[in-house]
């Protein structure tokens, strides 16, 4: 597995990982099962970081500034499917 935090304190440095693990799956140098690992450690582990509150299906618009709308996109059909 890539150098990602498991844990987060804040949606910055959050955002940093997500940015550098969708970018590396669109360059396809990851597969998606490591996508979608890394994805769902996230959710599990620092979910109030990641999703708007009470809704686990809706990222957070903080986060959202950080990663951007396609790569939000990618991350909520990937957890979808997972």
């Amino acid at each position: 597995m890539a150098d990602y935090l498991l844990y987060h304190t804040t949606r910055t440095s959050l955002g940093r990982d997500i940015v550098s693990l969708v970018d590396r799956y669109t360059a396809k140098e990851i597969q998606e099962e490591e996508l979608v690992e890394w994805l769902t450690a996230w959710q599990a582990n620092c979910p109030n970081l990641m999703f708007e509150e009470g809704k686990r299906d809706q990222i957070s618009p903080k986060l959202l500034r950080h990663i951007g709308k396609k790569r939000a996109m990618l991350i909520t059909t990937a957890l979808r499917n997972a």
